[in-house]
């Protein structure tokens, strides 16, 4: 090798990121990262705010991390190995990662693997790819523990599982929709080893890994794909959902005396419901949702007060006759009602509004308390005529798809806390197909949309829930 590798490497050894005053990342397991609290969470991102902060040509430093991984030059691995493990300063962190996948040395690949148990979704990419650089026919076997159903039922157990049948799924759709893979070996990968397209028609209906299997199963060989249904179909047992319509008879009297925990908890404990006792659910969670309504009616004036700008146009949007068409909509496109809490919101409130159109040249309001109030997850919830969009989206997606491979439709109900403090991030989206819609916040933490509401409609800390994390 030149002495200019060695040199970048000295230089980039001397830098401020082997400082023992620098933040550090932490490493924890699949079952501790799930497990992490709201404020633990949003800790662990302060550590790569500051760290980022302390570093001020981090982007000089990832193009010297990133030249090494070019140049593929070995003596560098330990301190690649380093940064990749402990690096706080994101940007960093990844170049050095994509350094030693690119080296490719049996030391550098021994560092990405030995990550493969970390909660860091990044550590569980890097990992799973370079098990499968190693010797990708062997790779079934080695990820087929993961599969294991006492594996998959632990908290954060499927995380390794979903990455692994994540390599052979598209990661972006081009013109047209033509399919392309982040790794451009995975359908080589796939055609050659058909026990994976089985793997994903046994887990095709799995509450974890049932999206990331139908969409590898949507982009296969459809002959492939076709036999291992058939073949699965001829010897699976079809499972009959118990459904319940007979009421309680008096579960909104027990919610207006203060019951309000034990009536939500006694719905839930129904698998799916119909009937009488759907109507009763309904009327249990429009005394939930009356009680949200009423909260942010309090509030709004004082928002507006303080020069306080909704992001999406208006604090509070009412229901509408076109609200109405909407949720007909969604449930003759699904084929199911509407979870009862969701309908609930939409039928009573419509959509709420409180977060700070970032957009603005100005700053928010100052309420006096030396805190950003914009990036404390304020509340907003959207109205069923804003998911319009979702019904072209869903019918492109779907055209011709064997119903055994296709999506439930989802609700998006709201942008996430990073989307609302101006981040790139996702959304919070809810089946409507259930009886109970299930808020997901991402694919290993879930909460019921009732639950959600209830904790809004107490507005807790103002209606920014983060406030309790600081």
């Amino acid at each position: 090798m030149s002495d200019a590798e060695r040199q970048l490497l000295k230089r980039l050894e001397e830098s401020v990121l082997f400082s023992g005053a620098l933040p550090k990342r932490s490493v924890t397991s699949h079952a501790e990262s799930v497990g992490l609290s709201e404020d633990e969470r949003r800790a662990r991102v302060q550590v790569g705010i500051s760290a980022i902060e302390m570093v001020k040509n981090f982007q000089q430093l990832a193009g010297m991390v990133r030249k090494l991984g070019t140049e593929k030059y070995e003596p560098a691995v330990p301190a690649l190995a380093q940064l990749w493990r402990e690096c706080a300063v994101q940007p960093v962190r990844m170049a050095a990662g994509h350094a030693l996948r690119s080296i490719g040395s049996a030391s550098a690949r021994a560092a990405l693997k030995d990550l493969l148990v970390d909660g860091d979704s990044m550590s569980v990419f890097m990992a799973v790819r370079a098990m499968f650089d190693e010797d990708p026919p062997s790779a079934f076997e080695r990820f087929s523990r993961y599969f294991d159903e006492d594996v998959l039922e632990r908290p954060g157990g499927s995380i390794v599982a979903h990455e692994a049948l994540a390599t052979f799924s598209p990661s972006l759709l081009k013109g047209g929709n033509e399919p392309s893979w982040f790794e451009p070996r995975a359908t080589e990968w796939l055609r050659d080893d058909p026990r994976w397209i089985q793997l994903c028609v046994r887990f095709r209906k799995h509450q974890a890994l049932g999206r990331v299997a139908r969409d590898v199963l949507r982009y296969a060989d459809k002959s492939a794909v076709a036999a291992a249904l058939e073949a699965a179909q001829s010897t699976e047992e079809r499972r009959e959902v118990c459904v319940v319509s007979e009421p309680r008879g008096d579960l909104v009297t027990r919610y207006l005396n203060g019951e309000h925990d034990a009536v939500w908890k006694t719905l839930r404990e129904y698998e799916a419901i119909s009937g009488a006792l759907r109507e009763e659910a309904i009327a249990v969670a429009q005394e939930t949702m009356k009680r949200v309504l009423y909260n942010s009616d309090l509030l709004i004036p004082r928002f507006k007060e303080k020069g306080w700008v909704p992001l999406f146009g208006a604090f509070h949007t009412p229901t509408s006759e076109e609200d109405t068409r909407v949720m007909l909509e969604i449930e003759r496109r699904t084929g199911g009602p509407i979870p009862p809490s969701v309908k609930a919101f939409w039928d009573v409130v419509g959509g709420i509004d409180l977060v700070w159109n970032y957009d603005k040249e100005e700053d928010p309001p100052d309420f006096g308390l030396d805190v950003e109030l914009f990036k404390l997850d304020p509340v907003s919830v959207l109205p069923a005529r804003s998911v319009t969009y979702l019904f072209e989206e869903w019918d492109d997606a779907h055209e011709g798809i064997d119903p055994e491979v296709a999506d439930p439709f989802d609700l998006e109900l709201a942008p996430d806390y990073l989307h609302k403090a101006n981040i790139s991030g996702g959304s919070l989206t809810a089946s409507s197909c259930r009886s109970w819609a299930r808020i997901r916040f991402s694919r290993t933490r879930r909460t019921s949309f009732a639950s959600w509401t209830i904790y809004v409609s107490l507005f807790a800390w103002a209606a920014f829930p983060a406030w309790t994390d600081i």
